[in-house]
């Protein structure tokens, strides 16, 4: 075999080039150690250095310009990407440098100078990692009671006519209408959602035996949207006890509980407009009944769906992202339309619990990459060609929805994990 047969055809991310050139720093991670009044020295090593690669590659062709434009932005997009190395083989790398040299000599050539260095593997100790969803479960808690004092303080129907405490019974029924709907938009019910509909229709049916007793109300709302939770388990057994806390051993599980916490939690949605300072009494209490009752059983579902995506077990740290924005995104939505001073600085304590821990959490996932196939291969064989490890050939099937893992389709983008450690 010539030695230019073991030369790899380079690319980055997919995009090919040509190879001119390359070096590598390898090495020790040494410190040396010396001391004053002494003739001696002590070297320390501190672990194998990552290994930066210098990579010098060219771009030729009458497509020079779009295959230099791909390269480009290749190069520029955030996060590790796949290096094929020509003499190294595969590696995941980060870009820390490129240089592109173009000239009048070498019309239709664009030479990349490219800096790579390895991706690094991020760990947390035990203790980190054991303690991880604590800050939002507390946060959580203080959701619980800024939202239910201020229900407590803002819903009443004491010494109103009959026409406010019958307004405050539709309202009543129509949120736990509301909210049931939006539980059912998720697929997965389990036998444990009888008894929830069940507790939901007793109280539609009778709202005014709860209307008079406000505090227990607000206990009862917040701890029906938390039942919610539950609805896609069989039974309570499913979940496990986490530092005080509740989680699902399944993702699939966990995503379904957030999803219909986040669809409770636009209930109400735009909030009613502010009764006028010339309204009567009994109409400012009447929209004030109505914001306390929508604004009571958003926040329950934001501090559900904040507990859930602390606790998924994501496999990708985009999907973790994700996640993690849309819950942000929510929480700071009912932040911008409360009055209530304890639940704004509540709800601001528990968005950056959960961006705090998910994102920690996201740390030491790989990330997501596309990658499109010169010819169909069975996904065992391609989970053994970018992972070493057949046994994920069921992560590229369902992340990519293929109909039959002998065949995954050439010719169009797939999407699989960037390294899997």
């Amino acid at each position: 075999m010539a030695r230019a047969d073991l030369i790899r055809k380079p690319s980055f991310r997919g995009v090919p080039f040509d190879y001119d050139a390359s070096d590598a720093d390898i090495g020790r991670l040494t410190v040396t150690h010396v001391f004053p009044k002494r003739e001696r020295h002590k070297n320390e090593d501190l672990g194998r250095k990552p290994r930066e690669i210098s990579l010098r590659g060219s771009i030729t062709g009458d497509d020079w310009m779009v295959r230099r434009d791909a390269l480009i932005t290749a190069i520029e997009r955030p996060g590790p990407g796949l290096l094929v190395h020509p003499l190294f083989g595969e590696m995941t790398v980060s870009v820390v440098s490129c240089r592109v040299s173009e000239t009048t000599d070498e019309i239709g050539v664009a030479r990349f100078d490219m800096g790579f260095v390895e991706e690094g593997v991020v760990t947390f100790s035990a203790k980190a990692v054991a303690q991880r969803g604590a800050q939002t479960m507390r946060a959580a808690a203080k959701v619980q009671d800024a939202a239910q004092n201020a229900f407590t303080k803002n819903f009443s129907i004491s010494g109103m006519p009959q026409f406010v405490q019958d307004a405050a019974g539709s309202q009543l029924g129509d949120a736990l209408d509301a909210m049931s709907s939006a539980v059912s938009t998720v697929r997965g019910y389990a036998r444990t959602a009888a008894r929830w509909i069940g507790t939901v229709n007793d109280i539609i049916a009778s709202p005014m035996n709860a209307l008079h007793l406000i505090g227990p109300l607000g206990n009862q709302l917040y701890g029906l949207v938390g039942d919610a939770s539950f609805l896609w388990t069989e039974s309570s057994l499913a979940w496990t006890n986490v530092f005080g806390g509740r989680t699902a051993t399944d993702t699939a599980t966990l995503r379904r509980v957030c999803g219909a916490q986040l669809t409770i939690a636009g209930i109400g949605l735009p909030t009613p407009a502010a009764a006028p300072a010339s309204a009567s009494p009994c109409r400012k209490q009447l929209v004030a009944n109505q914001t306390a009752l929508t604004g009571l059983i958003r926040q329950a579902a934001l501090a559900e769906a904040a507990q859930a995506t602390v606790a998924t077990p994501f496999s990708s740290a985009d999907e973790a992202g994700a996640a993690r924005d849309a819950v942000a995104a929510r929480i700071d939505a009912e932040t911008l339309i409360t009055s209530d001073d304890d639940v704004f600085a509540a709800l601001s304590d528990l968005r950056r619990a959960v961006v705090r821990e998910v994102t920690d959490g996201a740390m030491d996932l790989p990330r997501l990459r596309s990658i499109t196939l010169p010819q169909t291969v069975p996904a065992i064989v391609l989970a053994h060609r970018l992972y070493d490890d057949p046994a994920w050939w069921t992560d590229i099937v369902a992340r990519n929805r293929i109909r039959h893992p002998g065949f995954v389709p050439a010719g169009r983008p797939i999407t699989v994990l960037s390294d899997v450690g």
